[in-house]
């Protein structure tokens, strides 16, 4: 939390966040401080920490706290650079405008501009978006994704939001405990965890342990179930079948792999979609998602049901 003033400083958490010849009093000015501030410097190079202290001394000050005049930058380039990184962000027409006269999402536009206006070849983003609300962190990742490919600036994002990480990321690195433990594509590191951390944390994931049977194309569950599976990673005999909740679909016709009864025992309707929870005939719970919609019935508590699971979107992984 915010502690104290010092003259032309800021102290958060005993870190001092230095704001270059300005004064500010302890009753003077409103402080609004988004996650974490910091701009690298490096020869040739700028860091940038899209987090941002913005300080009501008028207007938005992007001009003076972004480090263009600690670099001396002509006041003509100043302003070109100020409007070109405000247009980036789609706020031009917006200079004069207080701090408590932006949105949320006005806010954070103007914490990334402070950084690109430095021209950064690398940009660090710490959990930028995790302030907003939840439609304003959607509309934000959309402007990420399009900042990022059209700025080509190689970017690092921190966050712990397993959709953030997917839509914004061309590759993504898991770390648990501080040892890195996979890298790898969105649709990898999804459809192919390699361990059970990894395929818990990221996206939803049914873990459901059996044992290898007919030279790894098999698994038998614990409830007496038998599930032919494609090739995994799994090496047995004991292992655990991650099965997404969206592969668990609900049976067209009699025949097919993985054809299985169940009982609905829970059912939430998300709008395109209900989140189910079943029980398989053999006892083993799984939660799975039914597109609603499409003249299909409505899953019901108590309904028995049939579904299917192809073999592919079973995910072998040891145990």
């Amino acid at each position: 939390g915010l502690l104290a003033f010092v003259t032309s400083a800021v102290e958060l958490s005993s870190t001092i966040l230095l704001v270059p010849r300005i004064e500010l009093g302890p009753l003077s000015y409103g402080i609004y401080i988004y996650m974490q501030s910091a701009v690298g410097r490096g020869p040739g190079a700028a860091l940038g920490v899209v987090a941002i202290v913005l300080v009501a001394l008028g207007t938005l000050m992007i001009t003076r706290l972004s480090g263009l005049r600690e670099r001396r930058a002509p006041r003509a380039e100043i302003r070109a650079r100020v409007a070109e990184a405000l247009a980036m962000v789609g706020l031009e027409g917006l200079e004069d405008r207080r701090p408590s006269q932006l949105s949320g999402g006005q806010q954070q536009r103007v914490a990334l501009a402070r950084t690109l206006v430095l021209k950064p070849r690398a940009l660090l983003l710490d959990e930028p978006l995790s302030n907003l609300d939840a439609q304003l962190r959607a509309q934000m990742r959309v402007e990420l994704r399009r900042l990022q490919r059209e700025l080509g600036i190689t970017t690092v994002y921190v966050t712990h939001d397993q959709d953030e990480a997917m839509a914004l990321s061309s590759r993504i690195a898991v770390f648990d405990r501080g040892a890195l433990v996979q890298l790898g594509a969105p649709v990898e590191i999804y459809r192919a965890p390699r361990s059970r951390f990894v395929a818990e944390f990221l996206g939803a994931a049914n873990l459901v342990p059996g044992a290898l049977e007919a030279g790894g194309r098999a698994v038998r569950l614990d409830g007496g179930i038998t599930l032919e599976v494609a090739a995994g990673s799994g090496r047995g005999p004991a292992v655990l079948c991650v099965i997404r909740p969206e592969s668990v679909r609900p049976a067209a016709g009699a025949g097919g792999p993985n054809r299985l009864g169940a009982a609905v025992t829970s059912a939430v309707f998300l709008g395109g979609r209900y989140d189910c929870e079943l029980t398989l005939d053999g006892g083993v719970r799984l939660r799975a998602e039914i597109p609603a919609g499409g003249g299909a019935p409505a899953p019901a508590p108590g309904a028995t049901v049939a579904v299917t699971i192809a073999p592919e979107d079973i995910i072998v992984i040891d145990a």
